[in-house]
């Protein structure tokens, strides 16, 4: 008897999910609540991440793919939008005007926006 593993599984992700969980991963989100911010099972976040990690598209973090949650070091988070289209967020204290400096393409950028605006999605059509 043959078995297939994990069949059950969407292995598809599109360019705009990776991007999400990338700049989730960057900023410490828990894998738990990266699921929930793109609509898809935990199991298939963890694949992705692995895989991103496995192609050295991610680094390793401290906290692993728990996030902040278990670092115990309470440290609020910024987020902000570059005009180039990246959303980058920095911990600890909100930076001054002239100190953010967006991480793919070097501008300053001034529109500081909140988690939810950031990271709001819509669930897939047809999604299971």
């Amino acid at each position: 008897m043959s078995y297939i593993v994990l069949e059950d599984l969407d292995f598809l992700w599109d360019e705009a999910a990776i991007q999400q969980i990338k700049d989730l991963w960057a900023i410490g989100v828990s894998l738990a609540s990266m699921a929930k911010v793109v609509h898809r099972p935990s199991d298939e976040v963890a694949l992705l991440i692995m895989d991103l990690a496995r192609n050295h598209q991610i680094t390793s973090r401290r906290s692993g793919v728990f996030g902040h949650a278990i670092t115990h070091e309470p440290s609020p988070m910024y987020l902000y939008r570059c005009r180039c289209g990246i959303t980058f967020g920095v911990a600890g204290p909100e930076l001054a005007p002239s100190k953010r400096i967006c991480p793919s393409c070097g501008r300053k950028t001034h529109q500081r926006i909140s988690f939810h605006d950031a990271f709001a999605s819509q669930p897939k059509e047809g999604r299971r």
